[in-house]
């Protein structure tokens, strides 16, 4: 196992882990890389045709560019630019655009700037690697993931609760939970499933 530490404490490098219990131990020892080195050898990176340098350069520069956006928008152009320069297959040309789009988060404003200064890169270079279309399936990709995965969380999180509170919960009240699309009233009933008094109480909210 590898321990790949992307958080910004320099100083902390666990190289063990370990629990016990009745007697029992079980401990597990291994290495460790710290992107935060990196910052001292970006040269290096510069220079690798490794598709992990290109990686960790979007991860620092995320970190550094946190309450800079105009800073994060260039340096995403670069690193982007980068993928072209590099002469990647085009398949990781379009898997590493993927993960520094979804990395390095823009407003919409500066990506809509950001997605017109590669289209004239792309003409001027006479390179078209990464369709209109597959970024904008991209992009709607993303946004339905990470809604599906919020509205997955929260019905997990409502169902939990009341499990807490009340015991095992009868169909009538999980499966309209497990069943329910509407993101806007999952939200409501989780705020609402705390205070309720029963299931009784609450299946009224859910009709």
């Amino acid at each position: 196992s590898l321990a790949v530490l992307g958080d910004e404490n320099q100083t902390w490098r666990p190289q063990r882990y370990g629990y016990e219990l009745w007697g029992c131990k079980a401990c597990l020892e291994f290495p460790t890389v710290q992107l935060l080195d990196y910052r001292e050898r970006w040269a290096e990176l510069e220079q690798s045709d490794n598709p992990f340098a290109v990686i960790v350069m979007a991860h620092l520069k995320t970190q550094e560019t946190r309450q800079d956006v105009m800073a994060r928008k260039d340096w995403k152009f670069s690193l982007l630019r980068r993928l072209y320069e590099h002469g990647y297959r085009r398949n990781d040309v379009v898997n590493l655009f993927m993960f520094i789009d979804w990395l390095m988060n823009l407003p919409p404003e500066l990506e809509q700037a950001l997605r017109q200064e590669l289209r004239n890169y792309e003409e001027e270079q006479q390179m078209d690697y990464m369709t209109s279309f597959e970024r904008a399936g991209y992009q709607r990709g993303v946004k339905e993931g990470i809604e599906q995965g919020i509205e997955q969380t929260t019905k997990e999180a409502i169902l939990k609760v009341l499990e807490v509170r009340f015991g095992k919960l009868p169909d009538t009240v999980e499966l309209p939970v497990t069943k329910m699309k509407d993101l806007a009233r999952l939200k409501t009933l989780l705020e609402k499933t705390a205070a309720v008094n029963s299931l009784n109480e609450f299946e009224a909210l859910l009709n």
